[in-house]
């Protein structure tokens, strides 16, 4: 059975410390950190938005509410996770797209 995409990103999250993993997230745009929310189970989900400041938890939980009603293409989800683990490691990747095309589906 296929690792979910996520895996990798929570391994190297809980390997980190707290000051850390809160300056790599509030980095990350809030729409990246949503899209990666919206496949998290409730515990994982609500580890990482204890780390983030106040301000920036209520943007990313109102995007995540507004996100639920929208299908995200997997290809996206992927692409969010792993631009948000290049981050976690320390690097400063290019910024994930905030438009997507209808999923005709």
């Amino acid at each position: 059975m296929a690792k979910l995409p996520h895996a990798a990103l929570l391994k190297q999250a809980y390997r980190m410390d707290a000051v850390s993993l809160h300056n790599s997230l509030m980095r990350s745009s809030d729409h990246e950190l949503a899209i990666v929310f919206l496949h998290l189970g409730d515990r994982e989900k609500d580890y990482f938005l204890s780390v983030l400041s106040p301000e920036k938890k209520r943007r990313v939980e109102n995007l995540l509410a507004r996100l639920s009603h929208v299908l995200i293409p997997y290809d996206i989800y992927k692409e969010a996770v792993k631009l948000l683990i290049m981050r976690l490691g320390g690097e400063n990747p290019p910024p994930l797209p905030q438009y997507y095309r209808p999923n005709r589906s």
